[in-house]
C-alpha cells in the first residue's frame, strides 16, 4: 500500500481466536528511502529491556531492604 498524503489512515482488520492473535512485519517506510536504496535506521531507538527493569528491580530491593530493617526494629 502507498500513502496517497502526507496522512493517510493505515487499518487492519482480521479474525479474533480466543487463543492465539499475532500481527508481524508491518513497518512504515518513506518513498525517498525505497527510491534511493539508503539503509534504514529507526527515528527513535528502541531501548533495551535491560535499562527498562534495571529502575524497577532497583526500588524491589530497596522496598525489601526497609522491610527488613523496619521488622528488625520490631
Amino acid at each position: 500500500m502507498t500513502a496517497s498524503a502526507a496522512s493517510t489512515l493505515i487499518s487492519f482488520a482480521g479474525y479474533d481466536d480466543p487463543a492465539w492473535i499475532q500481527l508481524d512485519s508491518v513497518s512504515l517506510v518513506p518513498l525517498t528511502t525505497i527510491s534511493t536504496g539508503a539503509s534504514l535506521q529507526p527515528a527513535i531507538p528502541e531501548t533495551p529491556s535491560w535499562e527498562l527493569a534495571l529502575p524497577s528491580l532497583a526500588l524491589l530491593v530497596l522496598l525489601r531492604r526497609a522491610r527488613r530493617a523496619y521488622c528488625r526494629r520490631g
